[in-house]
């Protein structure tokens, strides 16, 4: 499957229906963290994108402007272009249709496995 931004939206809403924006935003503090942190930042500038996704779940415009906020991190300070970004967005969503979710206590999900 070729993603989209929509198609991880469904995904996002088929997985994980008790969602909230509010976990989202966490969510999205998370990744942006991660990434700050990460040796390989580009598959850390993937999990942002999905997450946006997840934020148009239920703000559209709200997440948009956290993907363009992304897309500007992504150029500038990752130095990738959009096709290598959604490159690793493909390649991040294969791995997280197969993984097993679970809620935390701040409204965030986290896989138990690989």
């Amino acid at each position: 499957m070729k993603e989209k931004i929509d198609t991880i939206r469904k995904w996002h809403k088929k997985t994980f229906p008790d969602a909230t924006l509010e976990g989202q935003i966490n969510k999205y503090a998370e990744e942006t963290n991660e990434f700050m942190n990460a040796d390989s930042d580009l598959p850390e500038l993937a999990d942002m994108v999905i997450v946006c996704a997840g934020i148009m779940r239920f703000n559209k415009r709200l997440g948009s402007a956290f993907l363009q906020n992304t897309y500007v991190i992504c150029s500038e300070i990752g130095e990738y272009d959009m096709t290598e970004l959604w490159e690793a967005v493909q390649k991040k969503m294969e791995k997280n249709r197969k993984r097993v979710w679970n809620k935390t206590g701040n409204g965030t999900y986290h896989h138990e496995n690989g």
